[in-house]
């Protein structure tokens, strides 16, 4: 990976959660992600999801889907959330946040945005686009 890193390409790594043995699986992604970015010092950890963000639990339960742009405070961000996995995956929204967890500690922004529209990561970027940021307090 450093190799990689060094000749400057990102690399993707992705636990597959079809075929994952027991012996080699983190969890899910998202803990991968977080403790792949903790050992390489990354700046930012940008987890890509099929939702805006995390919602506010208000605005689920109006339907009416409110994303959280910025968040300090994990445990008020936990009180946000369901229990529950998505049908796609292994995490929900509650890996993510423990994911952020694990990034906060190390000085890590986390940025958890919708990935199934084109350009997604420029629009993040750009502020086009509505996703929630968990930053670590150093801003």
């Amino acid at each position: 990976m450093n190799v990689l890193l060094e000749n400057n390409y990102i690399p993707i790594i992705n636990e597959n959660d079809t075929v994952a043995t027991d012996e080699i699986q983190f969890g899910d992604n998202d803990k991968l992600a977080a403790l792949t970015a903790a050992l390489i010092g990354a700046d930012l950890v940008i987890i890509a999801t099929n939702t805006d963000g995390i919602y506010t639990k208000e605005s689920i339960n109006l339907n009416s889907k409110k994303t959280i742009l910025k968040v300090d405070d994990l445990t008020a961000l936990r009180n946000e959330i369901a229990d529950g996995k998505s049908s796609q995956g292994t995490g929900g929204m509650l890996s993510k946040i423990e994911a952020a967890e694990i990034l906060k500690n190390k000085k890590i922004d986390t940025w958890i945005l919708n990935g199934i529209g084109d350009n997604f990561m420029i629009n993040a970027i750009n502020e086009k686009i509505p996703f929630t940021k968990i930053l670590n307090n150093t801003e």
